[in-house]
């Protein structure tokens, strides 16, 4: 796959391309795969690419639902893991990203593109008030609480965690490229993500990190600010630029 043939990193070829920065991906690993094949479209070889996932999904089983009036999929492993019971229901959803909603298009829904964010999402149901109740198809941990929000404003919704994010401990060959002597990279997608990298870097390290939102800025240790670009929108795309700009202040220096 992408991760083996382009990302592994010997001490030898790290030598070798001193200053070929290296970036390292903690994404779940189809996410990371599909990540890196982005990466290799707008960047070539700029870069070596270390995948390492600080997550994995383990997904759980669905519980049948009636008489759901609308669904709200805030990742595409929301989808994949409602669509996992062959006989889930299928219906109106508000997604969140154009990848979430092409994909629940795919897999049956009426998909409805609500924003590039879940603060989109929530202006959105709010100003339209689908008929009840909704159901968000999540994994164990989620930015913001969503439901709450939308209870709140008198739209009634319910959630179904149909996967985990279980913690995976950082990859020897990650360490090891954070601790030499080459650039690292690493773009964070989540505030999860953000906690998990930081926890796991070797004491004194300071990598480049490409953050996909303020939330997830925060979780990130402080001495890590000096040396982090927030994407300017959350998703793949903003993270792709606040790469092509950390390039950029490496080539100048």
């Amino acid at each position: 796959n992408a991760g083996s043939t382009r990302g592994t990193v010997s001490q030898s070829r790290c030598s070798m391309n001193a200053q070929r920065p290296i970036l390292i991906l903690t994404r779940p690993a189809e996410g990371a795969a599909r990540f890196a094949a982005q990466v290799v479209a707008r960047f070539g070889d700029q870069m070596m690419v270390i995948q390492s996932p600080l997550q994995k999904i383990v997904w759980r089983d669905v519980a049948p639902r009636a008489g759901v009036g609308a669904y709200i999929f805030t990742s595409q492993n929301g989808v994949l893991g409602w669509v996992r019971d062959d006989i889930a229901q299928r219906g109106l959803a508000y997604c969140v990203g154009e990848r979430t909603t092409a994909l629940a298009v795919a897999q049956g829904f009426q998909a409805v593109y609500a924003g590039a964010d879940v603060l989109d999402l929530i202006a959105r149901v709010i100003a339209e008030k689908p008929a009840g109740p909704l159901l968000h198809v999540r994994g164990q941990f989620t930015q913001g609480d969503l439901a709450m929000q939308l209870n709140s404003a008198g739209i009634e919704t319910e959630e179904a965690i149909v996967y985990d994010q279980q913690p995976v401990e950082m990859t020897d060959e990650a360490r090891a490229a954070i601790s030499g002597n080459v650039p690292v990279i690493a773009p964070l997608f989540s505030p999860r993500s953000a906690a998990l990298f930081s926890a796991a870097l070797p004491a004194g390290t300071q990598p480049w990190v490409a953050v996909i939102s303020a939330n997830a800025a925060e979780r990130l240790d402080l001495t890590l600010h000096r040396r982090m670009i927030v994407a300017k929108e959350p998703n793949a795309d903003g993270i792709l630029d606040a790469i092509e700009e950390i390039l950029t202040r490496l080539s100048s220096t």
